[in-house]
Formats: structure tokens, C-alpha cells, sequence
């Protein structure tokens, strides 16, 4: 979580910076501790069991909007249940063209875990 919000908030930085945003919304978020030391519990077998069951029982696709700022966030969910590599299909497609024609001139980030283009890694380029 860390690493991905301090990208987060780089990125807010400069929109703020540029005027797009007012004031940056990630740096007031609370952060956890940075700690360098091993974890002192290892989840035990029920928790992981559980978690497993909640990922499995999960509707996908999660596509989701955040416009509660002049940037609009768009996630597009690129997850393939049990694979590594990822993909867009039709109605992922269909659903971000709709979410984009809702308001055209609006600048939109598009977030998406797997990358759009072939990056040369085998498993992941499927």
C-alpha cells in the first residue's frame, strides 16, 4: 500500500502543481508506520482460508469511478481469476467508453493493474 500511495500522491503533486487540483488529496491521508522489522504475527491458517473464500466469492469484473475531484479516476479491472496476466474484453471495453462519454472533457486517470501493450515478460505478455 505504501509504494502505491506515495505514486499516488507524486502524481496528485503534480496536478497541484499544474493547477489541476487544489491541494494534494493523498498526502493527508494517514500513512502506515515504516518499519523495517519482520512482522511479529504470521497470519494464522483460518485468516488465509477466509481471505481465499472472500477473493473467490468476489463479482468481477470491479470496474470502478472516483469523481470527487477535478481529475477523474477510472479503475478498470484487468484481473484473469487464476492466471497472471491480464486482459480487457468487450464489455470491459464498452464500459469505459460510457464512463468517458459521460463527461468528454474531463481529465481522467486511467488505472488499470496490468500493463496495455506487450512488455516482453512471457507469462504476462499471454
Amino acid at each position: 500500500m505504501r509504494a502505491r500511495q506515495s505514486t499516488l500522491s507524486s502524481l496528485c503533486a503534480w496536478l497541484v502543481k499544474r493547477s489541476v487540483l487544489s491541494v494534494n488529496p493523498v498526502s493527508q491521508l494517514d500513512r502506515p508506520p515504516h518499519s523495517r522489522e519482520a512482522p511479529k504475527q504470521v497470519p494464522g491458517p483460518a485468516i488465509m482460508d477466509a481471505l481465499i473464500h472472500a477473493a473467490k466469492e468476489r463479482r468481477r469484473p470491479l470496474h470502478y469511478t472516483v469523481d470527487s475531484y477535478p481529475v477523474r479516476i477510472v479503475a478498470l479491472d484487468t484481473t484473469v481469476p487464476g492466471k497472471h496476466h491480464g486482459e480487457v474484453d468487450d464489455p470491459a471495453v464498452a464500459w469505459l467508453a460510457k464512463k468517458l462519454e459521460e463527461d468528454p472533457e474531463r481529465p481522467t486517470l486511467l488505472l488499470m493493474h496490468h500493463h496495455p501493450f506487450p512488455c516482453g515478460i512471457p507469462y504476462l505478455d499471454i
